[in-house]
C-alpha cells in the first residue's frame, strides 16, 4: 500500500490503475469513483492503520482498455500502472511505474477515438495585463500529429481565442492553476475536460525550451512563434503535458505550426451553430439522425482522415483564391470524368486511417494487425497514384507526385508480420513463417512437441507393460509420468518420484527432463526473438513516420476532393467563378441541406450584392423562407472558399474574410444574459469586428424587446452599416419591421428585397421566392392559424391588428433628428399624419403596371386599413 500511494501522489489527479497480477486494482477513493462509472463492486483488501477496511475495485487487464475507454469518455484522467520487472527479481513488491496517462485528447486505443473527429488538446497561456492581454494558444492531436499555436492580443483577444477555438473542438483544455477557462460556444455534451498545471508550464522560457529541445532547433523562426511568446509559451505547456502523459516521446509532432488569420475565413463558434455546420441547432435526435448538417450533407469520403479533413476545411475556408481554384478544378475534373474519379474511389475504398496508423507506429504503440494495415494502406497508395496520374487538373497531379507508396517498406511489412497476427504481439504468433530460420526451427520443435510426447508414451508402455501410462503437463511440475497406484510396483527403478496423489503417483525420467528443458528453452528463446524481430519492425517503420504522415496528408485531400465531386455530381452544384472584388451573384441558389433533405423540391432563388447595392433588408412572413435564404447565402460563400462546388445554376463569389451569423434567439442563463442581452452582444461583436470583405447575416435584431425599442435598434443598425466610412460589407437584414423598407429611400446601398407569400381565404401559400421590394405584411395570423391557434383567438387577432392599423403605424424619425426616442406609440394627433406617410411610401413602393386585379384590390384594402378611424369612417 505505501508503493500504491506513492504512485497515487504521481498521479495527481488521475485514477490510478494498479496492475496485481491479473487485475487492475482501483483503492480509496479511486475505487469507489470508478465502480459508480464502471457498474463494479466495491470490496476490501486490507485495513488501514485504523482497523478500517480499505474499498478497493478492479477489472481484468487483458479488458482494461475498454474499462479505460469507459471512463475517459467520462471525463476522468486514468493513470496506468504496470509491473516493469518480474517477479521475484527483487526483494519486497515487484517495482511499478505508471507508464501512460490516459485523457480524453490523448487516449489513443482506436476503439475510443472516432473516425471523423479530431482529438485536440488546447493549451491556453495568459500574458501582459487584464486590460491589454496577450493570450497564447495551442491545439495538439496526438492521434494525428497536428500541432499547431497562435497568438491573440489588444481588446478583442479573448474574442478571437474563442473563435479559433471553435474550429479545432478540442477534447481537453490545459490551463495554468489560477486560470480562468475561455468562453467559447461548444454544444451539449462536447464541453472540454479542464486539466491544471503548475505556472511555470506556461511561461514563455519554459515554452520556449521545450520546443526546441524537440524540434532541436536553434530558433522558432521557421515555426512562425520566435516573436511569438504567449504562442510559444502554451505549445510549450502542451507538448510538456504530452511528454507527461505518454511517459516518454512524441515523436510525431513533426511540425508546429502557426495560425494564420489572414489565411483562412473567420468562423465563430456562434456563426458555426447557427448554420450548423456540424451540429443541428435542434435538440430532436431524429434531427441529429438524419444529417441535418452541412458537414454530414458534403460528405462522401472513404476513409477517416478525409472526412477529418473535411470538417477542418469547413471551419478554417481558405482565403488564397488560386489555392481555392486548383481545388475547384480539381473536383470539376473528377465530377467530369466518371472513370477517373471510380478508380480513385475504389483505391480510396482499399484505405485505412493511415495518418493515424503512422502516428501509433511513430509513437511505438501499435500492434501487429495496425502494420499490417499500414501495408494495405501503401498498396492502395500505389492505385491511388496510378489512377491520379492520368488527371490533368495540377491540384491531382501534384497529389499524385507527392504520394509515397514506399514500396521496400510495405514489403518488409509483409515479409515480418504473419497474415493472421494477433491484435497484441504480447500473444506470440507475430513473425511471419518463413522470415527467420531460428523462429522456424523453435517453432518446429514447439510444434513436434505433441509427436514426441506420444511416442515417448508408447515406448514406456511397452518397456514397462502398463497399458494406462500417462505423460501428462502440469503448470506446477511440468511434464510427468503418472501411474495408477496399483500398479507402481511395476515402474522401473529410472523413474524418479515427483508427486503422490490419492489415485496415482507422478514421475520423471533423464529422458523427460531434458525434453521439457529443450521446450521451455524453446519457448522462451521464441518469445525473445519475435520481441526482437517485432521492435526491428518498429524501429524501421517508426524512422518512415514522417514519410507515412506526408502521404497520409495527401490521400486525405485527395479523398476530400472525391467526395465533393460525388456530392457536386448527386446534387447538379456548379464551380464558381471566384475573384478577388467586392460584388457576389448568384443565380438559383440553394440550402444544400434543406434540399438534401426536403421531399418537394427546393425553391431556387437569385442574389446580387455590389458596392452601390450592399445592404439587403429582407422581408416577409414566418415561415416563409427568409432565414433559410440567409443561411444558404452563407453556406455557399463556406462551400466555395472551402473548396467545393455550390448549389446554384451560376456563381461568380468574392473572396469573403469572415462570416457573422445573428440569427434566431437564445438565453444565456447560466451567465445572466438574457436574449435580448445576448442578442445584443452578438451584434455589437459583428459591428465591431466585420470589414468590407465580410458577409453579415442579420436576422430579427431587436425582436427581444418592445416593439419602438427594437424597430429603433434595427433602424440604427442598418444606418451604421450603410453609412460608415469603410464598412459597408455584404449584410442581408432579414426583418418583421416593414418600417425598415424606408431606408432605401434614405440610404444610399441599401436595397429592399420580400420573401412572396399568397392569403387565400383564411390560408396561405409560401412561394418561398425572393422578389424586389419591400413587403407591409407578415401574415403571422395567417401562419397561427395554421399552426392550429384557435379560431377565437385568429378572428380575435384580426380585429385587434385591424384596430392598430387603423391608428396609425409609427414614424421613425429621420437620423438627424433632435427629438428624443420613445418607447411610447405616436400620439393620437399624430395619426393622420403618420397613415398618410405610410400609405406613400407603399404606394412608392408598388408598381401599378405589374399587379393583377386582385393583387390591386388587395392593395387598396391594405391601404384603407391604413387611414385614421374618421377617414375610415367617411370612406376617404
Amino acid at each position: 500500500m505505501r508503493q500504491y500511494l506513492d504512485l497515487k501522489r504521481e498521479a495527481v489527479d488521475a485514477l490510478l490503475f494498479f496492475r496485481m497480477g491479473d487485475f487492475y486494482e482501483l483503492f480509496f477513493d479511486d475505487a469507489r469513483e470508478a465502480a459508480e462509472i464502471l457498474d463494479i463492486a466495491v470490496s476490501s483488501r486490507q485495513k488501514d492503520e485504523r482497523g478500517v477496511p480499505i474499498p478497493m475495485a478492479g477489472v481484468p487487464w487483458h479488458a482494461a482498455e475498454s474499462y479505460i475507454a469507459r471512463l475517459v469518455r467520462a471525463g476522468r484522467r486514468v493513470a496506468v500502472c504496470d509491473q516493469v520487472e518480474p517477479a521475484g527479481a527483487s526483494r519486497g513488491p515487484v517495482r511499478r511505474e505508471i507508464v501512460r496517462v490516459a485523457t480524453p485528447s490523448t487516449y489513443l486505443d482506436p476503439a475510443y477515438l472516432e473516425g471523423a473527429e479530431p482529438a485536440y488538446l488546447m493549451a491556453v497561456a495568459e500574458l501582459g495585463s487584464p486590460k491589454r492581454p496577450r493570450l497564447g494558444a495551442a491545439w495538439a492531436d496526438l492521434s494525428t500529429g497536428d500541432f499547431t499555436a497562435a497568438e491573440f492580443d489588444g481588446a478583442s483577444a479573448r474574442r478571437d481565442l474563442a473563435e479559433a477555438a471553435a474550429s479545432f473542438r478540442p477534447r481537453e483544455l490545459l490551463l495554468a492553476e489560477g486560470a480562468a477557462a475561455p468562453d467559447f460556444p461548444v454544444a451539449a455534451g462536447e464541453e472540454p475536460v479542464a486539466t491544471l498545471r503548475p505556472e511555470f508550464w506556461f511561461a514563455p522560457d519554459h515554452g520556449r525550451e521545450a520546443l526546441l529541445r524537440h524540434f532541436g532547433t536553434a530558433s522558432l523562426e521557421a515555426f512562425g512563434v520566435e516573436h511569438r511568446p504567449a504562442a510559444a509559451a502554451a505549445a510549450g505547456a502542451a507538448l510538456t503535458y504530452l511528454r507527461e502523459t505518454q511517459r516518454g516521446g512524441v515523436a510525431n509532432l513533426l511540425r508546429l505550426k502557426r495560425l494564420d488569420d489572414s489565411r483562412r475565413m473567420g468562423l465563430d463558434g456562434l456563426t458555426q451553430r447557427n448554420l450548423e455546420l456540424f451540429r443541428p441547432l435542434s435538440s430532436d435526435p431524429a434531427a441529429a439522425a438524419r444529417g441535418a448538417t452541412l458537414v454530414e450533407t458534403l460528405d462522401r469520403t472513404s476513409t477517416a482522415m478525409g472526412a477529418r479533413l473535411l470538417r477542418r476545411r469547413l471551419a478554417q475556408p481558405l482565403m488564397e483564391i488560386e489555392r481555392i481554384r486548383r481545388r475547384h478544378q480539381a473536383v470539376d475534373e473528377l465530377r467530369q470524368r466518371a472513370g477517373l474519379w471510380e478508380d480513385a474511389r475504389a483505391a480510396l475504398g482499399q484505405c485505412p486511417d493511415l495518418e493515424r496508423l503512422a502516428s501509433r507506429t511513430t509513437l511505438g504503440v501499435a500492434g501487429p494487425r495496425e502494420y499490417l494495415r499500414v501495408a494495405a494502406a501503401l498498396g492502395a497508395t500505389a492505385q491511388l497514384r496510378e489512377a491520379l496520374g492520368r488527371a490533368t487538373a495540377a491540384e491531382l497531379r501534384v497529389r499524385a507526385e507527392r504520394l509515397d507508396p514506399l514500396p521496400s517498406l510495405r514489403k518488409r511489412i509483409e515479409a515480418t508480420v504473419a497474415p493472421d497476427a494477433p491484435a497484441l504481439a504480447r500473444d506470440g504468433g507475430v513473425i511471419r513463417q518463413g522470415f527467420s530460420t531460428e523462429l522456424d526451427e523453435l517453432r518446429g520443435l514447439r510444434r513436434n512437441a505433441r509427436e514426441t510426447i506420444r511416442a515417448m508414451e508408447a515406448r514406456e508402455r511397452t518397456s514397462t507393460g502398463i497399458q494406462s501410462l500417462r505423460v501428462r503437463y502440469n503448470k506446477v511440475f511440468g511434464y510427468t509420468i503418472e501411474v495408477a497406484k496399483s500398479l507402481v510396483s511395476r515402474v522401473p527403478g529410472h523413474y524418479q518420484r515427483r508427486q503422490t496423489l490419492v489415485n496415482a503417483e507422478r514421475f520423471v525420467t533423464e529422458e523427460l527432463r531434458e525434453f521439457e528443458s529443450r521446450i521451455a528453452t524453446a519457448e522462451e528463446r521464441i518469445a525473445t526473438l519475435e520481441a526482437e524481430l517485432f521492435r526491428a519492425l518498429e524501429r524501421e517503420v517508426g524512422g518512415a513516420g514522417p514519410r507515412l504522415l506526408g502521404t497520409a496528408a495527401q490521400i486525405a485531400a485527395t479523398d476530400v476532393a472525391v467526395g465533393l465531386a460525388e456530392a457536386a455530381a448527386r446534387s447538379d452544384y456548379v464551380r464558381p467563378d471566384m475573384h478577388d472584388g467586392f460584388s457576389i451573384s448568384v443565380r438559383d441558389g440553394r440550402h444544400p441541406v434543406v434540399e438534401a433533405l426536403g421531399e418537394d423540391p427546393f425553391a431556387p432563388n437569385d442574389l446580387a450584392l455590389d458596392r452601390e447595392r450592399f445592404l439587403m433588408v429582407l422581408t416577409g412572413p414566418n415561415m416563409g423562407g427568409k432565414s433559410t435564404f440567409l443561411r444558404q447565402t452563407a453556406l455557399i460563400a463556406i462551400m466555395a472558399q472551402a473548396g467545393s462546388l455550390v448549389p446554384a445554376r451560376k456563381a461568380r463569389l468574392p473572396l469573403v474574410d469572415r462570416v457573422f451569423a445573428r440569427v434566431g434567439a437564445s438565453d444565456d442563463l447560466s451567465r445572466g444574459r438574457s436574449t435580448f442581452l445576448t442578442e445584443m452582444e452578438e451584434t455589437a461583436h459583428i459591428l465591431h469586428h466585420a470589414t468590407p470583405k465580410s458577409l453579415v447575416l442579420l436576422d430579427e435584431v431587436g425582436r427581444g424587446t418592445a416593439t419602438w425599442d427594437g424597430l429603433s435598434l434595427a433602424w440604427a443598425v442598418v444606418e451604421h452599416i450603410a453609412r460608415t466610412p469603410g464598412l459597408g460589407m455584404k449584410t442581408l437584414f432579414a426583418t418583421h419591421y416593414h418600417e425598415l423598407t424606408e431606408l432605401a429611400e434614405r440610404e444610399p446601398g441599401v436595397v429592399n428585397f420580400h420573401v412572396e407569400a399568397l392569403e387565400h381565404g383564411d390560408g396561405i401559400a409560401f412561394l418561398r421566392q425572393v422578389i424586389p421590394g419591400g413587403n407591409p405584411r407578415s401574415y403571422g395570423i395567417a401562419v397561427a392559424r395554421l399552426a392550429g391557434v384557435p379560431a377565437t383567438v385568429v378572428r380575435r387577432a384580426r380585429e385587434v391588428l385591424d384596430g392598430l392599423a387603423a391608428s396609425g403605424a409609427p414614424s421613425v424619425p429621420a437620423a438627424d433628428s433632435s427629438s428624443p426616442a420613445s418607447d411610447d406609440p405616436p400620439a393620437a394627433d399624430d395619426a393622420g399624419a403618420a397613415a398618410a406617410k405610410a400609405i406613400a411610401a407603399e404606394l412608392r413602393g408598388s408598381d401599378p403596371d405589374g399587379l393583377t386585379p386582385r393583387d390591386a384590390l388587395d392593395l387598396l384594402y391594405r391601404l384603407r386599413r391604413r387611414l385614421a378611424p374618421d377617414d375610415a369612417g367617411t370612406g376617404g
